[in-house]
């Protein structure tokens, strides 16, 4: 998840310099350095918010009573998010060198 929203953000950086011409990735200065290292910031959080002291099963003991036919939905609807998170990313980027 925390990948998406590395993504998310970088495609909304990427559409705000398309859309408004205004170059904020360049104002801001981001290099690969950089972006690397709010990726592995990001990852950090997330790794410490649900996967450090066993607090993922906490959240999994809260849904464990979601019928199957309801968590393959929402399974469905997650996998779409996914997808089209990374469409939008690597479009916006393509759409960079025009």
């Amino acid at each position: 998840m925390s990948l998406a929203v590395f993504f998310n953000i970088f495609s909304l950086l990427i559409f705000i310099k398309l859309i408004f011409h205004y170059p904020i990735i360049d104002t801001l200065k981001i290099t690969k350095s950089s972006a690397i290292l709010y990726g592995v910031t990001l990852f950090a959080i997330n790794y410490y918010f649900l996967i450090a002291g066993d607090r993922y099963k906490n959240i999994l003991a809260e849904f464990s009573d979601e019928s199957l036919q309801w968590r393959m939905w929402i399974g469905r609807i997650t996998l779409a998010y996914e997808i089209g998170t990374y469409l939008v990313f690597f479009l916006s980027l393509f759409s960079l060198r025009l």
